[in-house]
């Protein structure tokens, strides 16, 4: 699975977020690699800022020596504006003496008289140089949390970058305009190894787009580009324009650290509760504080998965099946009166054409009486309510020949008033169901959304499913409160 850098880095994130004990509804991070993300509550001028002069000082992308010999900070890019500052100042400001000048670098000469002046100042925190293994609860301010969590993030995949432990792959893409990077619908060509040797010049990425800009040492990274070209390159237009890496992707050995990482964070514990409580259920699982969930189609169906269908393995069968849960379904609207819906009587009629069905497809006689008495328990409910299908006409169904069966199942489906696809979309609507159930678990209750795991075909380990049944595969011993 291809693993983003804006990906990566969220999953960072989290795991320095956690570290320092900033509440589950404050994080920004994620660590569920296969979760589509909808949303990055991050800047990169806010990893810029938090950053020390250490990181700085001497950084051959960022840093230079003005005519007294200070050290100056530029840090701009198309996409972020102007970000500049030196060592004598506490903040940095959205102006540049470099973006008037050729390749933006200070000792090339001017392309335009165009100055750029502002106001607005950006506070520099100068926060430690820390990763997330060094990190905890008490390694800084509880308001310098969320910015010391984008440096340990930040240093933690340049580490593994620069080592090599991890790679990265990108597109070559020469900019202008900030369009041409974040737009969705740009096609870049020329993707490229990214070796560790350009991470150990300690580079800020824009993560939220998956992409690193080569900062002052853009020009001579052109000229390289270009030596072998097969075209004279135009560089007016390359003295105005930025050169970067972008659609950044991560190789796959990240996920195995990150999920070593994760599974630190989440250790199973010994007892869980999961139980029905007002309106909702009552749930506490490992780190998760106990809260009170408001009810829903997913969470119904996952509280009696993991209460009745929870196993050290998976047979087919031993799951919680589509019958079982339509045949639940009805039961329960029949416990609560509302036999004259139409949605029970749908799923009456439904279930009776696949009861058939299933009795024309098993062979032994013990299986097909207990079909038969299935078909005959549906009619008795059916007609509690309408007496348009009686026994003795089922009775007759279940008496044909197999080949008759299949040869009159069209007319058999419009008599009985039923549809099968919309049996079908039963078990697809309750994927849909546990889905949702599971992003909300996420968001309240990430160490029982992790030991739960995304719903999978044929998986081999947490909550699956298999054709028609669901199931939750787990070899742990928790002691469960299920009410």
């Amino acid at each position: 699975m291809p693993i983003s850098l804006k990906k990566a880095y969220s999953a960072c994130l989290w795991l320095a977020e956690r570290k320092l004990g900033i509440p589950v509804n404050e994080q920004r991070g994620e660590w569920d690699l296969e979760k589509e993300q909808k949303g990055f509550n991050w800047k990169r001028e806010q990893l810029v800022t938090a950053l020390p002069f250490t990181y700085y000082d001497g950084n051959i992308i960022y840093s230079y020596h003005d005519d007294n010999m200070d050290t100056c900070i530029d840090t701009s890019n198309v996409i972020d504006g102007h970000l500049f500052t030196d060592e004598n100042s506490d903040s940095f400001y959205r102006y540049s003496p470099n973006r008037n000048r050729q390749f933006f670098h200070p000792q090339r000469d001017e392309v335009s008289n165009v100055t750029h002046t502002t106001e607005e100042a950006l506070t520099w925190k100068e926060l430690p140089l820390l990763t997330v293994e060094q990190l905890d609860e008490s390694s800084c301010s509880e308001n310098d949390k969320p910015a010391l969590a984008n440096i340990a993030a930040h240093l933690t995949l340049i580490e593994k970058l620069k080592r090599g432990e991890i790679q990265a792959q990108g597109f070559t893409h020469i900019a202008q305009y900030p369009e041409s990077i974040t737009s969705e619908n740009n096609q870049h060509n020329n993707v490229q190894d990214i070796a560790p040797v350009f991470w150990l010049n300690n580079p800020i990425p824009n993560y939220e787009v998956s992409a690193v800009e080569e900062g002052l040492k853009r020009h001579n990274t052109m000229m390289n580009y270009f030596h072998n070209a097969p075209f004279k390159p135009d560089w007016d237009l390359l003295s105005i324009s930025e050169f970067w890496y972008v659609d950044i992707q991560v190789s796959d050995s990240f996920s195995s650290w990150l999920m070593e990482e994760v599974r630190k964070g989440f250790p199973t514990p010994k007892t869980a509760m999961f139980k029905p409580s007002g309106k909702g259920y009552l749930i506490q699982f490992g780190t998760d504080k106990p809260v009170e969930i408001k009810s829903s189609k997913g969470l119904d169906l996952l509280y009696k998965i993991l209460k009745l269908y929870k196993k050290k393995s998976y047979n087919i069968g031993s799951g919680y099946s589509a019958d079982a849960i339509n045949e639940d379904i009805i039961n329960e609207n029949e416990n609560k009166t509302s036999r004259g819906s139409a949605l029970y009587q749908k799923r009456l009629r439904n279930m009776l054409l696949d009861t058939l069905s299933k009795y024309f497809e098993v062979d032994t006689r013990e299986d097909k009486d207990k079909f038969k008495q299935y078909c005959i328990g549906t009619t008795i409910k059916l007609n509690q309510h309408d007496n348009d299908i009686s026994q003795n006409a089922i009775l007759r169904i279940l008496d044909m020949d197999k080949n008759d069966f299949i040869d009159n199942l069209e007319s058999i489906k419009v008599w009985l008033k039923a549809d099968p696809d919309e049996a079908n979309k039963g078990i697809d609507s309750s994927r849909k169901n546990l889905d949702n159930a599971l992003d909300k678990l996420k968001d309240v209750f990430p160490h029982f959304a992790y030991y739960i795991g995304p719903i999978i075909s044929e998986k081999r380990k947490g909550l699956g499913y298999s054709g028609e049944e669901f199931y939750f595969i787990s070899d742990d011993n928790i002691e469960w409160d299920f009410g």
